[in-house]
């Protein structure tokens, strides 16, 4: 049988070397061949032995932590430290500006709280506009008579036509420009709180009224808006025009520091 093989094998040799001599061009298809086989035996070896290595290696486990009394002890995370602010790269949340409000802000600071009214003066975006005059602070709302909490709110048209917002739609002074009442929203215990125009404290009801001039102690009030209506109209317009073009208006209110307030502290 061995010779038959051998005898085989020779037979092949010498006919590849008879079609080598007749067609030397075939030598080098028979290489590119050959070449191609070698490349393909060997990534199905390493495919072969990757799948052996992952089924015969042996698997790693983590060593238990061992109690200070000799037995194993079961690992379990601990709470995490509370902390006053998550740090960032050593930054704490409070080092990261926050989002800036893309419209209008108004600003009003209450100056000064005499037990009947409370005067204040109102900013645009960080220039003075004109003064504005509320109803005094009380601890407990008396209707009215009472200003609203200080705090942040948006100011919006309150798109209902009301007969005051009629009233309004029919006098010669505001028929042509106004439309609805601008009206400060969600004020906590308070419904219907407009910016618009009066003289004096018994005019606001909760309300805020603007204007550019005041007097002292009338015989109406201890503090008088004089023009109160030209103010409130170019106001209105001014903030009509951006409302309209949908863009955001707001109002903060920040309290004064007046002791001379009999009814309590401001808040």
């Amino acid at each position: 049988m061995g010779s038959v093989v051998r005898f085989i094998i020779i037979l092949l040799v010498v006919f590849a070397l008879v079609l080598f001599a007749m067609r030397p061009d075939i030598l080098e298809d028979v290489w590119l061949w050959i070449t191609g086989l070698i490349g393909l035996i060997v990534k199905l070896f390493e495919r072969v032995w990757n799948f052996l290595e992952k089924k015969f290696k042996p698997q790693t486990t983590s060593v238990p932590a061992v109690a200070s009394g000799g037995s194993v002890a079961e690992f379990r995370p601990g709470p995490v430290a509370p902390s006053a602010s998550r740090s960032f790269d050593n930054r704490t949340i409070e080092d990261f500006p926050r989002p800036k409000f893309n419209g209008i802000t108004l600003e009003l600071k209450r100056l000064r709280d005499d037990g009947t009214s409370t005067l204040g003066a109102l900013s645009i975006d960080g220039e003075f506009y004109c003064y504005t005059l509320e109803d005094t602070h009380r601890d407990k709302k008396l209707k009215g008579e009472t200003r609203i909490p200080a705090g942040e709110y948006p100011v919006e048209f309150n798109r209902v036509l009301t007969k005051m917002t009629q009233r309004y739609r029919d006098s010669e002074f505001y028929s042509e420009w106004f439309t609805f009442h601008l009206e400060l929203k969600g004020v906590p215990g308070f419904a219907g709180v407009y910016i618009h125009n009066g003289g004096h404290h018994g005019h606001t009801d909760g309300c805020i009224l603007v204007s550019t001039d005041y007097v002292e102690k009338t015989e109406d009030s201890p503090v008088t808006l004089t023009n109160s209506r030209n103010t409130f109209k170019d106001l209105y317009i001014k903030l009509q025009e951006k409302l309209n073009l949908g863009i955001r208006v707001r109002i903060l209110i920040q309290n004064e520091t007046d002791q001379h307030n009999p009814n309590s502290s401001p808040s």
